[in-house]
């Protein structure tokens, strides 16, 4: 390498660094223009790329460099970490895999593995990753709370919260010690409680936005509306700009039946991040009980909806292990609420009716929450499968296994 190569790829770096991207790729792209083949300028250009937040490009460079070096564990973990911020798991996970084949010990690529094998719904190696960077840094917070969760949404809650009780004890004065304990109560439904964790977080950080938007939701739930609209007013001052608080707040504003400025909250959230499929959802929702809803409008906010959750399901399946010919049709029910709820009450009056010599019936179900009438409806069940916090990803492949 030249020492006028060297000094560019310096200067670059130093640029990227100071987050001058557009200065930094420009020195970068006249390196490629006289030397396509220099590895540490894609790399750079790579990251660049990624710190724009343009993902597929950032992609096609670090594509290009592992081209010229297949084995560089870096640039492997790179292209792993951008094809993650496209939503492109399971692209991430192969390529972070094949990172740790060459370096099994690398701290970033170990957590990267547990979060997309996470989101896969590949628990088993998420959970070894975790535990491999527990056994390197046994105090690990992150790994703790990564794998605290994990065992949450697997259900192995008395795991998990011996877990959270030792961060409680070795991590006494950390915001996240009380942030993420409230937030693995707010998953079992446990408010009260959670509220009291997300209180103690703020009295830490009280500059934290997220601390306050999750005490709103945890408030909503146990009724302190006013509370709760107070508690997300604070997110909003705090960053203006965050497409998730706007939502959390139309939610607080539906539920004092405020639908006109609920549908302006949602609005907002969807101006700042146009893909926003929950505030479409709750949008379209509060417009269906306002007295002021215009029919054609309501319609093109319905349609551009449906075209960002087909685009959103970019994985299509293309074989299936049933019976192509079944003797009994399978039936799934997919709900939170198979309990005593609207929902539940309806089903319930439903299967009681179906034949079980004709039907086989699947119940995948998305809440913690059980009761009596989820007792009395199990039996008519041939599977009862619990998705409390798997992602869409990971649902559809176990409902596609059945």
């Amino acid at each position: 390498m030249s020492t006028t190569v060297k000094h560019q790829l310096d200067q670059a770096f130093l640029l990227l660094n100071n987050g001058q991207i557009d200065k930094s790729k420009e020195i970068l792209e006249l390196i490629l223009k006289n030397s396509h083949r220099n590895i540490d300028a894609l790399q750079l250009l790579g990251i660049a790329y990624a710190s724009d937040g343009n993902f597929s490009q950032a992609i096609d460079t670090f594509s290009r460099a592992i081209k010229l070096n297949p084995t560089n564990h870096q640039l492997l973990f790179n292209r792993a970490n951008a094809y993650c911020e496209n939503k492109q798991y399971t692209l991430a996970l192969a390529d972070v895999e094949k990172s740790l084949l060459i370096n099994n010990f690398d701290y970033d690529a170990l957590t990267l593995h547990g979060f997309c094998s996470t989101i896969c719904g590949r628990y088993d190696k998420a959970i070894t990753s975790y535990n491999t960077i527990l056994k390197l840094y046994p105090n690990d917070l992150k790994a703790l709370i990564s794998k605290g969760h994990l065992l949450i949404d697997t259900l192995k809650h008395s795991e998990a919260f011996s877990i959270f009780h030792s961060i409680l004890v070795n991590h006494p004065h950390s915001f996240e010690t009380y942030f993420e304990y409230g937030n693995a109560l707010l998953k079992l439904y446990n408010f009260e409680e959670a509220c009291l964790f997300y209180e103690k977080a703020i009295s830490i950080d009280p500059n934290h936005a997220d601390a306050y938007s999750n005490r709103c939701n945890a408030l909503r739930k146990i009724h302190r509306i006013h509370e709760a609209l107070d508690s997300i007013n604070k997110s909003i001052a705090i960053n203006p700009n965050s497409a998730n608080y706007h939502n959390n707040k139309g939610n607080v504003l539906l539920d004092c039946g405020e639908l006109n400025l609920a549908s302006e909250s949602f609005e907002k959230a969807i101006e700042i991040n146009p893909s926003y499929l929950d505030a479409y959802s709750n949008l379209l929702f509060t417009i269906n009980y306002s007295q002021n809803k215009d029919a054609k409008q309501t319609l093109e906010i319905a349609k551009k909806y449906g075209e960002l959750v087909a685009s959103a399901a970019t994985k299509k399946f293309t074989t299936w292990t049933c019976d192509p010919n079944p003797s009994k049709l399978r039936l799934g029910f997919i709900s939170g609420d198979l309990r005593n709820h609207p929902v539940g009450f309806f089903i319930e009056g439903l299967i009681e009716k179906l034949d079980s010599s004709r039907f086989d019936l699947f119940a995948f179900v998305t809440s913690p929450l059980h009761d009596d009438l989820s007792d009395r409806v199990m039996p008519f069940f041939n599977k009862w499968i619990s998705l409390q916090g798997l992602s869409d990803v990971a649902s559809a492949n176990l409902i596609h296994e059945q």
